[in-house]
C-alpha cells in the first residue's frame, strides 16, 4: 500500500531490476543528467527522483534529505538509504571524495594534463603574463594555479 496518492508499487517495481548479485536494485527507467532514476508520482506528471519514490513506497515519508550509501546513482533499494541532513550529505560527498573538481568542475576551462604543463613551465621560469597567453586564462589563474590554490587535487 503507497503511502502517497498516486505513488503505485507496481508500476514502480515495473522499472525496477533486481541483479541477483547485486545488492543495489537497478532503476531501469529514465536517468537524469546525474544518473539518477526519475519516476512520476503525487497523481500528475511531476518527475521525482526513484529513490524518493522507494523510500515513500517501503519505509513512509522521510523526516529529512536521503542519502545513497551505495554511491550508485542509479540505485532505488531502500536499504541503500539513509535519512540525514544536507549537511551530512555534503560530508559523505566530501568523505568519499565525490565532489566535483578539475576537469569535472563545470565553470573548468584547463584540463589536468594542461595544469600539470603551467606547473612545469612554471618551474623552468616561463612568466604567469606568457603561460596565462598560451592556455587562454587570466594571469590570476595561472598564479592561483602555481601557488597551489587551486587544482589541489593534483600537488
Amino acid at each position: 500500500m503507497s503511502y502517497v496518492a498516486g505513488l503505485k508499487e507496481d508500476r514502480f517495481e515495473a522499472f525496477v531490476e533486481r541483479v541477483p548479485f547485486l545488492e543495489c536494485w537497478v532503476w531501469m527507467g529514465y536517468l537524469d543528467k546525474h544518473g539518477y532514476g526519475s519516476f512520476h508520482w503525487e497523481g500528475r506528471s511531476i518527475t521525482k527522483p526513484a529513490y524518493q519514490a522507494a523510500w515513500w513506497l517501503y519505509k513512509g515519508k522521510p523526516r529529512g534529505v536521503l542519502r545513497h550509501t551505495c554511491d550508485n546513482p542509479w540505485c532505488v533499494n531502500p536499504s541503500h538509504l539513509l535519512e540525514g541532513t544536507q549537511l551530512d550529505n555534503i560530508q559523505d560527498m566530501l568523505d568519499r571524495n565525490r565532489q566535483a573538481r578539475g576537469e569535472r568542475a563545470g565553470s573548468s576551462v584547463l584540463t589536468e594534463e594542461e595544469v600539470r604543463a603551467i606547473r612545469n613551465l612554471s618551474a623552468q621560469g616561463v612568466s604567469g603574463k606568457a603561460l596565462a597567453k598560451q592556455y587562454g586564462v587570466n594571469a590570476s589563474c595561472i598564479c592561483k594555479i602555481v601557488k597551489g590554490y587551486s587544482w589541489k587535487h593534483l600537488l
